[in-house]
């Protein structure tokens, strides 16, 4: 979509250029919804829309600008060994007091909260399995399905937004006067 909306811009001889803003706006989705799996989906293919847009123009004439609104309450735990999925589990936990195997990335907030729900979330009904930390321990099989609700801290309808400064990246024409 992006190339052709691009085709659709570009008109030769006219220097009056255009703007354009391409949005992953289903990475926030998932992230609210508590699906990192759905979010990072998201995020690879704004990534491939940032190379298309780089391909298809020229470095000279087109600035392009990559930024985010906000982040999100969204972690990285522990000390997940090299190799192993990002979606995947910590499956050698030395940190863990209970020595079951912990998902790598987690929510501080968001409808994947587990504690005392006894397996069921309260805004979907969704069935999680026995309250996930009394259950049969976690695999990576099951924390990579798309659906997956990554384990949050607080129990939240939807995953909160985070308060950490997000990167802006820029190329091209003035590209200097973006930093951050």
């Amino acid at each position: 979509m992006l190339k052709q909306a691009l085709k659709v811009l570009h008109k030769p001889n006219d220097d009056r250029g255009f703007f354009l803003m391409v949005e992953g706006a289903r990475i926030d989705h998932g992230h609210h919804d508590g699906w990192a799996n759905k979010a990072l989906l998201e995020a690879m293919e704004l990534d491939k829309a940032v190379g298309i847009a780089l391909a298809e123009t020229q470095e000279k004439d087109t600035l392009v600008i990559v930024v985010s609104d906000h982040s999100f309450a969204f972690n990285l735990l522990g000390y997940p060994k090299r190799g192993l999925p990002i979606n995947g589990v910590v499956d050698d936990p030395p940190e863990s007091l209970d020595g079951k195997p912990y998902p790598i990335l987690t929510y501080g907030a968001g409808p994947g909260y587990r504690g005392y729900l006894e397996g069921v979330s309260p805004y979907d009904g969704k069935r999680f399995k026995d309250g996930y930390r009394n259950g049969p321990p976690l695999t990576d099989q099951e924390a990579s399905k798309f659906d997956f609700y990554q384990p949050s801290a607080v129990p939240t309808k939807y995953g909160q937004h985070g308060g950490e400064d997000v990167a802006i990246y820029a190329q091209g024409p003035m590209a200097h006067l973006f930093n951050g």
